[in-house]
């Protein structure tokens, strides 16, 4: 796991080593190991260093022996080894890490290569002779990969803050990346909050030479399967054992829910010893916020692991790990729950345990989420006949749950319904609370319209599940815990974004993922004999911080001063001020939206400075 930059001069200019090196050097935490520089030409490329694999001659920038090409890598190939069993009679290697694989796995299939790629990935690789650089960023989007394309240059790397480092770059905000942000809480790739800065999306490579050209390499194909409790268990067990590959100790997050438990459990019962990690919060409900953390400590008490907890308490400084996290992520995203992943993973870092699996995307596979049930409600209730709706509905919005199914009931399945489930800020009040310019008001929902569509199963289930794993999960998930835990230098594997397990689930009928009206039912039945009974039977429970209290609290101070209308430049002021004093006087309820509002002040107070 590392930190990836570089620039290609399109002008016949030679590309600045020094500012590479100064682009490399703005994200230490992503390879505190080693660091390296290939400047030649046009192009210079940066890199940095959490040893993972080959701790002794892993280290990157890495060339061929002729010269032609040249890697900058960050991410893991878990079936490198099968690539070099293939690669070896015909290229020499000279490490043994995955790197050299991408290197030479490049020279022999070229862009075919990423067909045959297992892993989470974010490179660039130069070629010299075609005066080409080839990027890529992994099926599922587990890493990231930022660029600024021009006629003069292309420059990129792992992190925004490295772009920054780049002479002349505008600090300015994306009207289109803010309409997304203020809509979903996070704001998908291709588009940044920082005009002029692309993300490149999940599943694309790109080739920059004289022009530049993005291309999508890879989409879910639903795989045939027989949906057995053995077949679930079976695929989720080798994509954790693949996850294990690693010359430095390895452990994994322990929330308490289904997934993490199932991820522990399995690597548990082969590893003696396996570090755990959890957190939990100080809170006047208490109860409440720390479940998960009481079902943690059944679970690591089950496998008998070595389990370690991290309580964000009064001793926590929690406006200043707040802004911590605010500068790490680049962007905001609107979510609090990054706050314990990060103590999660600087714990584990203290404890000499730089690699962690955790049970991201389970929910997004197996129908994990309350939302997955209920618009199952929705379409049963949209079968009934329109005259039968029509009279029925003024005594469902009498009940507010009722009312909820009433209104989504009246949308067809599409981005409408699909943004029902996510939006933070619908189209009219994003307009009422920006101050700046917003795009059309549609373009937000073209933008979810255009995933949502690619989908055309007639289960609108299976749409929502697939379109939460190309947007949120890409972008808000995976994000998030990229950055959070390479603050801490350490690295995260998920064993269910395994791409050939995505594919198994997406093969699955919807009704059999929920059977019984369970959410995630067939996954935990598969491991009913693995997890605690308590695990096992409980309802789903999201790890949700009590930053409600913080707001009214710890960070209400902050939140004040960053409040303050002379600090609102992108907003209204008495739009942001009824919405906070509403909130912190419980006469409503606007935790995501205050959430989304204090992490875009705090980005810009520390980026468009």
């Amino acid at each position: 796991m590392c930190g990836i930059c570089g620039i290609l001069r399109r002008d016949g200019a030679p590309a600045d080593r020094a500012l590479a090196e100064s682009m490399r050097d703005a994200m230490p935490h992503r390879g505190p190991d080693a660091r390296g520089v290939h400047s030649a030409g046009p192009v210079a490329l940066g890199h940095v260093r959490l040893s993972i694999i080959d701790l002794a001659s892993g280290g990157q920038p890495m060339s061929t022996e002729d010269g032609r090409f040249t890697i900058v890598f960050n991410g893991e190939i878990y079936n490198h080894r099968d690539l070099r069993k293939e690669l070896e009679p015909k290229y020499r290697y000279r490490t043994a890490s995955d790197t050299e694989s991408l290197l030479h796995g490049f020279r022999e299939w070229g862009p075919a290569l990423l067909d045959r790629l297992e892993g989470m990935f974010a490179f660039a690789l130069w070629d010299a002779e075609k005066g080409e650089l080839f990027c890529a960023r992994d099926r599922l989007g587990k890493k990231p990969f930022y660029y600024v394309d021009r006629p003069d240059v292309f420059f990129f790397a792992s992190e925004i803050k490295a772009l920054l480092r780049y002479p002349g770059l505008a600090r300015a905000v994306d009207p289109e990346g803010l309409d997304l942000y203020l809509a979903l809480g996070y704001t998908p790739a291709p588009w940044t909050l920082f005009r002029g800065v692309r993300k490149l999306p999940a599943a694309h490579s790109l080739a920059a030479g004289r022009t530049t050209a993005v291309r999508e390499y890879w989409d879910v194909r639903p795989e045939k399967v027989e949906p057995t409790e053995e077949a679930v268990r079976e695929r989720v067990q080798r994509a954790v054992m693949k996850r294990l590959i690693s010359d430095v100790p390895v452990g994994t997050y322990l929330s308490g829910g289904i997934d993490s438990t199932i991820v522990t459990g399995l690597v548990a019962a082969g590893h003696p010893g396996l570090h755990t990690f959890s957190a939990g919060f100080a809170s006047s409900n208490a109860d409440k916020f720390n479940a998960d953390l009481t079902l943690a400590r059944v679970a690591a008490a089950r496998f008998g692991t070595v389990h370690s907890e991290v309580l964000v308490d009064d001793a926590v400084d929690l406006p200043a790990l707040v802004r911590k996290v605010a500068w790490a992520l680049d962007e905001p995203i609107a979510n609090p729950a990054s706050i314990p992943t990060y103590l999660v993973a600087k714990l584990a870092r203290e404890k000499g345990v730089p690699v962690l699996l955790s049970g991201d995307g389970a929910d997004e596979l197996f129908a994990g989420y309350d939302r997955y049930l209920s618009d199952a409600l929705v379409s049963s209730y949209r079968r009934v006949p329109g005259w039968a709706r029509a009279m029925a509905s003024p005594f469902m919005r009498m009940n507010v749950n009722l009312g909820k199914l009433d209104r989504k009931a009246r949308l067809a399945p599409g981005p409408d319904r699909y943004l029902t489930w996510h939006e933070n800020f619908a189209s009219g009040e994003r307009r009422s609370l920006s101050a700046a310019p917003l795009p059309q008001p549609d373009f937000v929902r073209e933008v979810v319209g255009r995933v949502v569509g690619r989908n055309q199963d007639e289960c609108f289930q299976e749409r929502l599940l697939y379109t939460d794993l190309k947007l949120w999960i890409a972008e808000e998930s995976n994000m998030r815990m990229d950055k959070m835990s390479m603050l801490a230098s350490v690295e995260t594997r998920a064993p269910f974004l395994d791409h050939h397990l995505v594919e198994f689930a997406a093969g699955i009928p919807f009704a059999e993922k929920i059977r019984g009206r369970r959410y995630k039912a067939l996954l935990r039945d598969a491991f009913r004999d693995l997890l605690p009974p308590e695990i096992h039977r409980r309802s789903k429970w999201g790890f949700i911080p009590p930053a409600s209290e913080w707001l009214r609290g710890r960070l209400n101070p902050l939140a004040r001063e960053m409040f303050e209308p002379k600090k609102l430049r992108f907003f209204r002021p008495d739009s942001v001020k009824k919405l906070f004093d509403d909130h912190v006087a419980k006469r409503a309820y606007h935790l995501p939206r205050l959430w989304a509002l204090l992490g875009f002040q705090l980005w810009q107070e520390e980026y468009l400075k």
